[in-house]
């Protein structure tokens, strides 16, 4: 099949919905729309419309608005969706892939949708995949493009890669291949943490989080992420209460010694004997690269550490999409289709 100039790259997630206009020849993204459509919205309005509807809807209004920005039709350009849409609240829920799986993407689970009037335009749903005790949905996806760059080429065979966010994951690749992974659920507890438990009487909850910590605030999380296999995670964390209740200590030092306790245990693990061995590579976006480095270096593992730039982690799930496109029946480059 003839591939179009682009392609459109959908991260649906369970509180945000984004589309991306992506040229194939370089892969620059061109264009971009966001809304908070994300699944777990559009499941609470089932109630009185049809869920088909409801994502038809969405992304048929990204379309349009990816249109008019780049002034180009994009009625034949296939859409690749990654994420949550296809969960048991997303668009259709689709089974996960079994661990391990390629990073070529061949194992990956995929179904083409047929929204009513898009008969042009193919619309492939992509899932996610499981261990026995695990799940994810969008980061299967950003691992097969993490390895489409040449700063991860020599991690194909032996490596840990870490991809923080709302529920960070550790994926262990091994022979190229994606052969197990853990979860972290770091951003998630410290959002809620911040915002609903006792502990937001001792941070600014409002506060914005830096992208450099500095001063007190970078002692008060190193000296954190240090102590992280001191205490159970359950008594570290009313360390920051007692921050603030026994010796009067500021609340932005106290916000970052919450990010510490955090960050710290979710990567002391690493320092076990069963993957003190392995290379680190680390895909964190926008404020999170450099405290998770920060963290890397506390930690004594800096050696072990190679980091993704950030404008490279923004394209990681259009990367991923890009290996997927080959399976789908199109071809690897613009005009060039069979």
């Amino acid at each position: 099949m003839r591939m179009n100039e682009f392609f459109i790259n959908c991260d649906w997630g369970t509180s945000n919905f984004r589309a991306r206009a992506v040229r194939l020849g370089g892969m620059e993204i061109v264009a971009e729309f966001r809304t908070e459509d994300g699944v777990a919205r559009l499941a609470a309005l089932r109630g009185s419309y049809a869920r088909s509807d409801l994502f038809q809807g969405v992304l048929s209004r990204g379309l349009k608005q990816l249109q008019a920005a780049i002034g180009e039709p994009l009625a034949a350009a296939p859409v690749l969706i990654s994420g949550m849409a296809s969960s048991s609240i997303g668009w259709r829920e689709l089974p996960y892939a079994p661990v391990p799986f390629s990073l070529h993407g061949a194992d990956l689970v995929w179904q083409e949708l047929k929204p009513a009037g898009m008969d042009r335009q193919r619309v492939v749903l992509i899932s996610g995949a499981r261990t026995e005790s695990d799940v994810m949905r969008g980061e299967e996806t950003q691992a097969l493009g993490v390895f489409r760059l040449p700063v991860a080429k020599p991690f194909t065979d032996r490596s840990i890669l870490v991809l923080p966010g709302t529920h960070a994951k550790h994926l262990q690749v091994a022979a190229g291949r994606v052969v197990g992974f853990q979860t972290f659920m770091t951003g998630e507890l410290f959002e809620v943490l911040s915002q609903h438990s006792i502990l937001r009487h001792s941070i600014d909850p409002n506060e914005p989080t830096s992208e450099v910590l500095e001063g007190k605030s970078r002692e008060a999380f190193r000296a954190r992420v240090g102590q992280a296999r001191d205490l159970p995670l359950s008594a570290a964390l009313f360390r920051v209460r007692t921050r603030q209740v026994l010796w009067g200590l500021p609340a932005d030092t106290n916000r970052a010694f919450l990010s510490g306790v955090l960050i710290g245990s979710e990567l002391a693990y690493l320092l076990q004997a069963e993957w003190s061995d392995r290379p680190i590579l680390l895909g964190a976006a926008g404020a999170l690269q450099s405290p998770y480095c920060l963290a890397f270096e506390t930690l004594g593992l800096r050696e072990r550490l190679t980091s993704i730039p950030p404008s490279d982690v923004e394209r990681l799930s259009a990367l991923g999409q890009q290996v997927l496109l080959a399976h789908l029946g199109f071809s690897a480059s613009p005009g060039n289709g069979h």
